[in-house]
């Protein structure tokens, strides 16, 4: 099938709603957003995680939680450590459809505020800052991955159509071809740097692979 209608497939029919409340981007495949719509494995040998953790980032229109929302906490205790996300069977990308990861994190247990983010090129093999984010294909070796640093996007200026991002949530926009992907992924990857050797908790929610427009007819691989 076309990548636009494997995509329509796989995405869940509360994506024209998350389309609608996001106004940057239209959210086309679910990786994470709560548990109950948990598409890709956790793998093991990582953080401690709470895929049902109650804080949730979503939000209804009229600005209340969303009833029974949860998100992902990770507890690393170790640079070495990675909260990785796989997908069941690999995503194949299309070039005339560039795709985004976007999600959403809690930036206070951060030694210091995530910077604006950038176009600045990802980092080879390790993490820069106090928590970086990596695509990539399964069986990637760590040190030819690229990382880039969990950075704030503006969600004030990117959501005018939608509620407001509840206190606490920051959102990142980083478009995949930031971490030098092929035509096929299936991990998202999230590591500690090593700026402090304490444990340190991230918070994660609203993983999703998006894009600036809707799929046409004819995106393709």
């Amino acid at each position: 099938l076309p990548l636009a209608q494997r995509l329509r497939h796989r995405t869940m029919a509360a994506t024209a709603v998350m389309a609608a409340t996001t106004g940057s981007v239209f959210p086309l495949l679910v990786i994470y957003d709560d548990s109950l719509h948990n598409r890709w494995q956790l793998l093991g040998n990582g953080p401690l995680t709470d895929l049902n953790a109650p804080r949730d980032a979503g939000r209804l229109w009229d600005g209340g939680s969303v009833p029974c929302g949860r998100s992902i906490r990770a507890t690393f205790n170790t640079s070495r450590q990675a909260l990785t996300l796989q997908s069941e069977e690999p995503v194949v990308l299309a070039d005339s459809l560039p795709l985004i990861l976007s999600f959403v994190f809690d930036p206070t247990d951060f030694t210091r505020q995530p910077g604006k983010c950038t176009s600045s090129p990802a980092v080879k093999g390790a993490c820069p800052a106090d928590y970086c984010v990596s695509v990539r294909l399964n069986n990637t070796r760590r040190a030819d991955s690229l990382f880039l640093p969990l950075c704030t996007a503006d969600s004030r200026r990117t959501e005018p159509r939608g509620p407001l991002l509840p206190p606490g949530w920051t959102r990142m926009e980083a478009p995949l071809d930031q971490f030098g992907t092929a035509a096929i992924v299936d991990q998202v990857v999230f590591v500690r740097g090593d700026r402090t050797r304490h444990s340190r908790q991230l918070q994660l929610d609203e993983i999703w692979l998006s894009s600036r427009r809707t799929p046409r007819a004819g995106d393709s691989p």
